[in-house]
């Protein structure tokens, strides 16, 4: 699997485990999570400083952020200074829709529902 991590991935948002294995200490969650929950609880375990935004230190972090043994998610090293760089800017250009460096929950609830009508259609044409 050669696939570099980025972040807000459809995946990785509606990934219930991965959520559940960072904000099960932080919040009681229900049996089973909607969709916008999953995606709201996505976005504060990404705005690490609880500002309400993601900006690209949450990004970075969020991109390169390593799990204990056993988990099951990615998270990619730092060998490529300028990559990464390209895509902490690539993913404010594809999310933060007003271009003020800073992308609100709105920006990545409608980032995700854009996202999602486009993995729905590639899936569906297979």
């Amino acid at each position: 699997d050669n696939h570099e991590h980025e972040f807000g991935e459809a995946a990785d948002v509606e990934d219930e485990a991965h959520i559940r294995e960072h904000m099960e200490h932080k919040i009681d969650l229900p049996p089973h999570m909607e969709k916008l929950q999953a995606r709201f609880l996505y976005f504060e375990m990404c705005d690490l400083n609880k500002d309400d935004v993601i900006d690209g230190n949450d990004i970075l972090k969020s991109m390169t952020h390593g799990h204990e043994q056993g988990s099951r998610m990615p998270g990619n090293p730092i060998d490529d200074e300028e990559e990464i760089i390209k895509r902490i800017d690539r993913t404010l250009a594809d999310m933060d829709f007003d271009s003020n460096g800073l992308i609100t929950f709105s920006e990545f609830y409608k980032h995700q529902e854009i996202q999602h009508s486009h993995f729905s259609k590639r899936r569906n044409e297979h």
